[in-house]
């Protein structure tokens, strides 16, 4: 089965939110206790609710996932009691907010060209929607699946564009839509770390679909996001 690119951040997101800080222990302090495995996530039970972020954060993040001459013109997209709606409406086709993860707790802020607006934008809202009506992940899987097989869901064409510039867990990036991609296309190393260190380019889905090549930007446009 065919996932789309949305499923791989959401699960990324999930994965990640779900293990705890580990806590900075002083020099020759006693040796820190051992962590207990967090709990497998259930993907029967209904999606945890969403939390940590009020409209008025989720908001300010959706506006900083891009360049302000992208985001002050673009459809932001909250949630809402039935998942996302608009906060404010745009001129240009380009849309933001704030992907979560299917702990509830991600908040992945990120503003997409008119392409991926209508291509993605609706398996983002699906998650959201579900979560409302008490939806699991497995639910969530198989409409997505389901909505591929049957055209309802289709891939963003060859060059559709993503922000993340917002200051948050990701160091900002681009990501631009390739079909197909793959490392060797780059001339890049397996290794990750030698092909983020040494050349700022990487894959994300290689050899599928909805591959995306994603460019490291520098520090500079990075989009500090004040304290709540």
């Amino acid at each position: 089965m065919t996932r789309p690119l949305s499923f791989l951040l959401i699960v990324a997101a999930s994965v990640s939110m779900s293990i705890p800080a580990t806590p900075v222990y002083g020099q020759g302090g006693a040796a820190p206790p051992a962590r207990p495995a967090p709990p497998p996530f259930d993907r029967k039970a209904p999606l945890p609710p969403l939390s940590g972020v009020t409209r008025e954060r989720e908001l300010l993040l959706a506006t900083l996932a891009a360049p302000a001459s992208v985001s002050d013109f673009a459809t932001i997209w909250v949630t809402g009691p039935g998942g996302y709606e608009v906060a404010r409406q745009g001129t240009t086709g380009w849309g933001c907010l704030v992907q979560r993860g299917y702990n509830g707790r991600g908040a992945f802020p990120r503003c997409d060209s008119p392409e991926r607006v209508a291509t993605l934008y609706p398996v983002y809202f699906l998650l959201e929607e579900l979560r409302t009506k008490k939806g699991s992940a497995e639910d969530y899987e198989r409409a997505v699946a389901d909505g591929y097989r049957n055209g309802k869901y289709r891939q963003p064409p060859t060059g559709a564009l993503s922000y993340m510039y917002a200051q948050g867990s990701i160091k900002p990036h681009v990501m631009i839509a390739q079909p197909f991609c793959a490392h060797q296309h780059l001339g890049l190393a397996h290794d990750s770390l030698v092909r983020t260190a040494t050349t700022g380019v990487d894959v994300l889905g290689a050899g599928r679909p909805d591959c995306d090549l994603i460019i490291w930007t520098p520090d500079s446009t990075l989009r500090k996001v004040p304290a709540p």
